[in-house]
């Protein structure tokens, strides 16, 4: 009896947070764009992973911490690029130079997410 209260406990908490990530996910895209939601969801890969060396033990090693360093620096890009263009469109100017930015950014992450499951 005190399985079935187990099970069925964990089972209610596994479904409000299914439910609240379907909603965040939802609000986010409703939001943002298509490609920052993708952005988003490769920088929550990268923390899940680096959080799993850090928790677990996992060995790491370098090809890891080159594949996660991409990442963050498509990550950083795409926020700088997102930051310039509110800035410009703000002041009535779009940044010409950052077209080819978000671009980069996603194949960095997508990058990483290709090797972590390749690998």
């Amino acid at each position: 009896h005190s399985i079935a209260k187990g099970m069925t406990r964990d089972l209610l908490l596994s479904s409000m947070l299914a439910l609240g990530v379907n909603v965040t996910n939802y609000q986010v895209l409703s939001a943002t764009s298509a490609l920052t939601y993708q952005v988003l969801g490769h920088f929550k890969m990268a923390i899940t992973l680096l959080s799993g060396f850090m928790f677990f033990r996992q060995p790491i090693h370098g090809k890891n911490i080159i594949a996660i360093l991409l990442a963050f620096v498509g990550f950083i890009l795409y926020a700088y690029v997102q930051h310039v263009e509110r800035e410009g469109a703000a002041g009535g100017r779009r940044c010409r130079t950052c077209a080819w930015v978000p671009t980069v950014s996603l194949a960095c992450s997508a990058a990483v997410a290709y090797y972590f499951h390749v690998c």
